[in-house]
């Protein structure tokens, strides 16, 4: 999870008590520092995310983030998380418009990059079967029926 709770969070948790001090002072609840495997004390947010995963795709980084929000109500959704732009942009085309189907995302939804590749695929689509359809249309025709010799 990333961060610490918030308070209002905190104040309908159950087992807050295994993982938060009370401060008196502050009138705060105080997150205690466990050791790592290593070691090392590792405080909440003392990293950014960007530094621990990286930052090279922007949608992955918003895609883990609301993955691990602590807030379960703020949290994404399964179905949320499978039309992410992150998920979408992964998806092969032909997987892409089953995906669409399947979780009822509309077409303008897509972001510009996915819609275009989504287009080219169905339009390939397209031109392939006009493409069988006029090569059936010019085959012969043959029939099933056996040669009579005479």
């Amino acid at each position: 999870m990333l961060g610490v709770p918030s308070s209002d969070l905190l104040s309908i948790s159950e087992r807050k008590a295994r993982f938060f001090n009370y401060n008196e002072i502050n009138k705060t609840l105080d997150p205690l520092m466990f050791k790592n495997s290593r070691g090392k004390y590792r405080k909440p947010l003392g990293k950014p995310l960007e530094l621990v995963i990286g930052n090279e795709d922007p949608d992955f980084t918003d895609f883990v983030s609301r993955c691990l929000t602590m807030d379960p109500r703020k949290r994404l959704t399964p179905n949320q998380a499978l039309k992410h732009v992150w998920v979408l942009k992964g998806l092969p085309p032909q997987v892409l418009v089953h995906h669409q189907k399947m979780h009822n995302i509309s077409t303008p939804e897509l972001p510009a990059q996915i819609l275009h590749s989504r287009n080219l695929y169905l339009q390939q689509q397209q031109t392939q079967k006009k493409q069988e359809q006029t090569s059936k249309s010019k085959s012969p025709i043959k029939s099933n029926r056996p040669k009579i010799m005479i």
